[in-house]
């Protein structure tokens, strides 16, 4: 018998053989299999988001108005301005770059977003009104995205924008829901979280693999990773000193988890079993060993979606925990399968826009991927750019570049005329030599992140210029940025950026000297700034 069948007199047609097995699995990983049910992963996804934004939101309650407040960094009211400008007025600005600043810049409205950010995510995290907490946490994230993108903007915080938009349609209505037995997850928003998550697991290997970095290819990328990471952890210091064959394996997982385990995950419901714990395993390493913020619970918590209450209760059952099998089963009861079968129909005026997104990167993958076709259609590239400026992403290769040495900014001021300069101290970027960072994961400090981001890029960067104009101003917004003013609060009458290129001691100089690092000065990073020229 044909694997396909057309009946031109009736108009059935049949699908048969491998092609029949190949849909069902597909129909199964897009989680339309009535017999499976996915209450406690939803349950487990919000609350870990909701968690995830409060640390993101906590990080602009302390530095937002040193980053984008009147006197910060990069203020909001001269970006905001720079945007309409460039699109032609605040109407087409705020289709360009979406964000509650078009309606005011003050101090106010940042401290009042940030607050609305942390109690949204605070309902998320509590189970109370959780579909409308993920709504307007996504607001207030957008919105604050939105106006650090040109300063501290990272690929993770596209992450956690997709992550938390679908989780409004996740998200079970009610005040109190519980579980929301009476509202299912819907299947839609299940299957663009697992497409979020393979698109992060393909790319991030594939773009390793089809990157120009030779590190990646002759299997060396790991040897001096870790003191490359944006906060290395004490733990990252010994794995660094791990022998070559060690982090070959490091790699090997590595692969294992972003190239193999995505087609584990379509094959079935124990190879999505498999994927999970692969993907766990490799994310619960990374953690351990550098601070990539709330990039790896994030992505950890996107696997968790691959499982279904089905296979909680199975795995509790296997250890034998007869109270979390009785608890989970209450997830998949009779009530919650009937409950799955009558809210079955897509309500399409959500799910067409969803329809969309996914569609966009369906194309988009391949091309980030460096696979040619001629173009994207005009109207799915118009598509493509409304979803990036609501802070979705189809090009997620992670560190498809190594890191290599690290190199860092350092600001330092002087009083004196440049007869002795005063550095400016960080929180957690590495700078004492006998310091290491803290664990911060999931916090992740943004300010200091894209110090380190810019210096290792080693090329000019405006937002650098103006933390040093800032400095220079004596300004106590962008002076709070850093652990302490090393001038007292008055301003220095200079400032100058330099570069350090920084690299761990192995474990007899730990030993020997105390010190995790051997520190060089490189160059300046860019011009000295005197207080004269600031006011020209």
């Amino acid at each position: 018998m044909p694997p396909f069948s057309w009946d031109l007199k009736s108009g059935n047609f049949e699908v048969s053989g491998a092609p029949l097995k190949l849909l069902r699995r597909l129909r199964d990983f897009a989680g339309f299999d009535r017999t499976a049910t996915f209450m406690w992963p939803r349950w487990i996804f919000l609350r870990v988001i909701g968690f995830i934004l409060i640390m993101i939101f906590l990080d602009y309650a302390r530095f937002g108005t040193g980053m984008v407040g009147t006197n910060g960094v990069w203020p909001a009211a001269v970006f905001l301005g720079e945007i309409a400008r460039k699109t032609g007025g605040i109407f087409s600005g705020f289709f360009d770059t979406p964000t509650l600043f078009w309606l005011s810049s003050s101090a106010g409205m940042l401290a009042a977003v940030t607050w609305l950010g942390l109690l949204s995510a605070l309902l998320l995290c509590l189970n109370l009104l959780p579909r409308v907490g993920a709504l307007m946490a996504w607001i207030a994230l957008l919105s604050l995205l939105n106006v650090t993108e040109q300063s501290v903007m990272f690929r993770h915080d596209y992450l956690i924008s997709e992550s938390v938009f679908l989780g409004i349609f996740l998200a079970p209505p009610g005040w109190r829901p519980g579980l929301g037995r009476k509202s299912p997850p819907s299947r839609f928003a299940i299957l663009l979280l697992r497409w979020l998550l393979l698109r992060l697991m393909l790319e991030s290997g594939m773009g390793k693999v089809m990157s120009d970095d030779e590190h990646w290819h002759d299997f060396t990328a790991l040897d001096l990773h870790q003191e490359a990471a944006p906060f290395p952890t004490f733990a990252g210091y010994l794995d660094q000193q791990l022998p070559h064959w060690y982090h070959v394996g490091q790699i090997l997982l590595m692969f294992a988890a972003e190239l193999a385990a995505p087609f584990f995950a379509l094959y079935s419901q124990k190879g999505r079993l498999v994927a999970f714990l692969l993907w766990t395993v490799f994310q619960g390493g990374i953690v351990l060993t550098a601070n990539f913020g709330f990039l790896n619970m994030n992505a950890t918590v996107l696997g968790v979606l691959l499982l279904d209450d089905q296979v909680l209760c199975a795995l509790s059952k296997r250890l034998r925990l007869p109270r979390l099998n009785s608890l989970l089963a209450a997830g998949g009861a009779p009530a919650v399968l009937e409950n799955v079968q009558k809210n079955g129909r897509w309500r399409w005026f959500v799910s067409a826009p969803l329809a969309l997104s996914g569609i966009v990167s369906l194309f988009a993958v391949p091309f980030y991927l460096g696979i040619p076709f001629s173009h994207m259609p005009a109207v799915l590239d118009r598509a493509d750019y409304i979803f990036r400026n609501l802070r979705f992403s189809s090009d997620y290769r992670l560190y498809k570049h190594s890191g290599g040495t690290r190199l860092q900014i350092e600001f330092e001021g002087s009083d004196d005329n440049g007869k002795s300069w005063r550095a400016y101290p960080f929180r957690y970027l590495p700078q004492n030599v006998s310091r290491l960072p803290p664990y911060l994961a999931p916090y992740f400090p943004r300010f200091e992140a894209m110090l380190g981001i810019a210096g290792g890029e080693g090329t000019a960067n405006p937002v650098i210029g103006a933390v040093a104009a800032g400095l220079l101003r004596g300004s106590p917004e962008v002076t709070g940025l850093f652990r302490s003013d090393p001038f007292g609060g008055h301003a220095p009458g200079r400032v100058a950026t330099r570069l350090y290129e920084l690299h761990f001691t192995d474990l007899d100089e730990y030993r020997a000297t105390g010190q995790f690092w051997s520190r060089k000065y490189l160059r300046d990073f860019a011009p000295e700034l005197p207080a004269q020229k600031l006011t020209q």
